[in-house]
């Protein structure tokens, strides 16, 4: 598949003795079509693929390696590209793991690709997927290997189309939508606001990226209930009234008693995590991007622990790293080291946690 890779090691004659000698790798010269994958059954039964069935798992395989003659210290990875149109106008990338020789992919993270493709709709969606793969040397003398795009920047492993059905038993189909000057005012792109199904918290909740103003909609379409503000906390369907508005853009977290007819705007300032580790009253800071749409940290973790806001327990995410969700069960990994990253684009916020 892979003819020879030439690894060019030159030293200066004249530099001194102790120079270090510079380890030059050329670009391997590779012939794709040595490598090739197959679609496992997921992929090819003809039926519709629902998600649901692997909530549970953490690697679901995609494809099988048939043909795989890679010289001695060269690696093989692959990502998953998937898109709702067949043109890929638009993707969400999917990484995939080589275990064995088994291509499998994070069932909860190709549900959250879906939702970003499609919504929140539960019924089978036609998804479009490409495998793009890549080679990688060895790290020599401590010097990071290099990675290469197996084919060229045009050649795929495998493509199709798949009918899949989201994680249903675990979305939620009570939220309300909004929309505001930082999505286009567009329902559908809006972030939601979910029932705490809690008596003794009887209103909805969500974290949004607010710009300036945005209202609270039961609808997509703008046909149903559409709340503005009738004043500072107060909410009201009338018309003529203003819509909720901000001091500042940035990242909220947003209450709606719907039979007080009230609001809440709590600016987020702070994204921690708090746990077994410190005995439950010792946070662990993420850092956010610009945007504060993605929030990041090398932590310690040791058995249970949560994601709370502003060092408030008024404000805490667990049960599901897919869809975390107000007051859910603790999180539990084993001791050691990670990175954690929550993001809060899209309808609702998403956990990702990997060994650093």
């Amino acid at each position: 598949m892979m003819g020879a890779m030439a690894l060019g090691f030159t030293a200066c004659e004249d530099a001194p003795a102790d120079a270090p000698i510079q380890n030059t790798p050329q670009p391997p010269v590779v012939a794709a079509d040595e490598v090739a994958i197959v679609a496992d059954a997921v992929l090819t039964s003809g039926e519709n693929l629902n998600l649901d069935q692997y909530i549970d798992q953490t690697g679901m395989p995609l494809f099988s390696i048939s043909k795989d003659n890679l010289p001695e210290g060269l690696t093989l990875s692959a990502d998953m590209q998937v898109s709702a149109t067949e043109d890929f106008v638009e993707i969400q990338t999917l990484p995939l793991t080589l275990n064995g020789t088994n291509l499998e992919v994070d069932p909860a993270l190709w549900h959250e690709a879906h939702l970003e493709m499609f919504g929140d709709d539960v019924d089978a969606q036609k998804a479009y997927y490409r495998v793009p793969a890549y080679v990688t040397t060895e790290t020599q003398a401590g010097v990071p290997g290099l990675t290469y795009r197996l084919g060229g920047v045009d050649h795929y492993l495998a493509s199709g189309s798949v009918m899949e059905i989201p994680m249903t038993s675990i979305m939620t189909t009570d939220y309300w939508y909004t929309p505001g000057d930082s999505n286009g005012w567009s329902a559908a792109a809006s972030q939601y606001l979910y029932n705490t199904n809690k008596e003794d918290k009887p209103w909805y909740y969500g974290s949004c990226l607010l710009n300036s103003q945005f209202k609270i909609a039961d609808t997509i379409d703008w046909s149903g209930i559409n709340y503005g503000s009738g004043g500072e906390g107060v909410l009201t369907d009338d018309g003529a009234a203003g819509n909720i508005t901000v001091a500042a853009p940035g990242l909220y977290w947003v209450t709606a008693n719907f039979t007080a007819l009230t609001y809440t705007l709590t600016a987020i300032e702070k994204v921690s995590i708090i746990g077994n580790f410190g005995g439950w009253n010792t946070d662990q800071y993420l850092t956010p991007n610009e945007d504060m749409t993605v929030w990041t940290g090398t932590v310690e973790l040791d058995g249970e622990w949560k994601i709370r806001i502003n060092e408030n327990w008024d404000y805490n995410y667990g049960e599901r790293l897919a869809s975390p969700v107000l007051d859910g069960s603790n999180f539990k990994h084993d001791a050691g080291t990670y990175n954690v990253t929550m993001t809060f684009s899209g309808h609702h916020p998403k956990i990702k946690v990997a060994k650093a």
